[in-house]
């Protein structure tokens, strides 16, 4: 999966990313269970955008609008956080 010349991927990192917390044994998850879970946040991240992004612009109240705004830019800043630890799939996705 990890080819040549490419930098040791922080599993511990990666995981704390994923589930928001340090957990004990990170180190023992394996690349394709990160990855995994990784895909799926990503999906989930996605579509809560793409949902909001309709109804910003369908709705025809600012509040509505500027909160899903907002829910739009801190579910970005979710995708981001994971950005390091995607391959080119998951990049795509971002």
């Amino acid at each position: 999966m990890f080819g040549f010349g490419r930098k040791k991927i922080d599993k511990g990192k990666w995981a704390e990313v994923i589930y928001g917390k340090k957990i004990p044994n990170s180190e023992a998850q394996s690349v394709e269970q990160l990855t995994k879970y990784t895909t799926m946040m990503l999906e989930q991240h996605y579509r809560i955008i793409n949902d909001s992004v309709q109804i910003v612009h369908n709705t025809k109240y600012e509040e509505t609008r500027q909160g899903r705004l907002e829910l739009c830019r801190s579910h970005y800043q979710e995708m981001m956080k994971l950005e390091p630890f995607c391959n080119a799939e998951q990049k795509a996705m971002i």
